[in-house]
């Protein structure tokens, strides 16, 4: 994938994906990253576009606070990073799918919609469409 993504890069013609890759190796869990110019690397968490700025800090804090986490708690970590993500992006929706790699193979959910009510002092998004912004 690597030398695919490379060889169009310096073609002048690139494919501008970003790509996660998960499964088994030998039996060893693997999750590499590769670019649009053909740069990869493993690591324990990846994330891609507004994911690497927003979400992978996250990602990274609770893995190195628990390396071995179980699966109910990253699925309640990656749900939250979504959550933050969503509310850090205007034109985001809250629908996701979340894969699962085991040794057993791969398991896909159906599409889900995350609860994105604020909470506490803040408004409901609904009512900022009704609110007209005079900007100069």
């Amino acid at each position: 994938m690597t030398r695919v993504l490379y060889n169009r890069r310096t073609k002048m013609n690139p494919l501008w994906n970003t790509v996660v890759v998960g499964g088994f190796a030998d039996g060893e869990g693997y999750l590499g990253y590769c670019d649009k110019i053909g740069v990869a690397y493993n690591d324990d968490v990846v994330a891609t576009g507004y994911g690497g700025y927003i979400a992978l800090p996250i990602m990274r804090r609770e893995f190195e606070a628990n390396p071995e986490m179980t699966g109910e708690q990253a699925r309640s970590l990656l749900e939250r990073c979504l959550k933050v993500m969503y509310y850090r992006d205007a034109r985001s929706l809250n629908r996701f799918q979340i894969a699962t790699s085991t040794a057993a193979g791969v398991t896909i959910t159906e599409p889900e919609t995350q609860e994105t009510k604020p909470t506490g002092t803040l408004q409901p998004w609904s009512k900022a469409t009704s609110k007209r912004f005079n900007i100069r």
